[in-house]
């Protein structure tokens, strides 16, 4: 049997991502990242333009220290309206979450300082925030515009 063409391989082995417009390989994360991407866009009506995907943390505008940069990268983050500041961080993972990962996330945070932070993979999803010194959550992301009406208010 002759090589798959080239065309054919490359489709099954990668995905497109339409914020960084480009394909992508097909990694069991890569997938978990473009589904619950175009749930954001498609369910929750997160405008297409205010979404990063894998920014590095210590370009990051809002970090605290410009001695604490890293080389991390966040999986998505989504901004308010006109980019005007950070909203939602997201971290995409390919296995079943764990109350440990919540490190890694709530750690990116101290450099974004987003109001809501999500954990989600392929069947699990959960949004944190805090509220009166207490962490909330919910297993869901609201709407775009009422994420953003809840920072507002």
């Amino acid at each position: 049997m002759g090589a798959m063409p080239s065309s054919l391989q490359s489709e099954s082995l990668k995905l497109f991502d339409p914020i960084r417009k480009k394909w992508v390989f097909k990694t069991a994360e890569e997938q978990v990242r473009q589904c619950f991407l175009s749930y954001l866009l498609e369910e929750c009506g997160f405008p297409k333009g205010l979404i990063a995907v894998e920014k590095g943390v210590r370009g990051l505008p809002f970090s605290a220290k410009a001695s604490e940069k890293n080389k991390r990268r966040c999986d998505l983050l989504c901004y308010g309206p006109k980019l005007a500041f950070p909203l939602l961080l997201v971290e995409c993972k390919a296995f079943p979450l764990k109350k440990s990962m919540w490190t890694q996330v709530w750690g990116y945070n101290v450099y974004i300082k987003a109001p809501f932070v999500a954990l989600v993979n392929q069947t699990q999803l959960r949004m944190e925030w805090i509220e009166n010194g207490r962490v909330k959550g919910c297993d869901f992301i609201p709407p775009y515009r009422e994420l953003v009406e809840r920072c507002q208010s």
